[in-house]
């Protein structure tokens, strides 16, 4: 996945495996934050791997997840 970290890109390499909430021999375990789109909790793993780690994401605003996302800028 390629982030825009300072306006520069930057690859990230993340994995399949996910943090999820405990199920019944994790079958019908789902992830911590599953608001339905996959996508979004694999761009929130990108961004932890950025961070070093997820409880650096402290909350953020939707215009800077686009910038790091998109590159382009962003008024906020």
């Amino acid at each position: 996945m390629q982030l825009f970290i300072k306006g520069e890109p930057i690859n990230v390499v993340i994995d399949d495996l996910l943090p999820v909430t405990p199920g019944e021999y994790y079958v019908n375990a789902r992830p911590i934050k599953d608001s339905g789109a996959f996508w979004a909790v694999i761009l929130e793993k990108a961004f932890a791997k950025v961070f070093i780690n997820y409880s650096n994401l402290n909350g953020g605003l939707a215009p800077e997840a686009l910038r790091v996302l998109t590159g382009a800028p962003v008024l906020l």
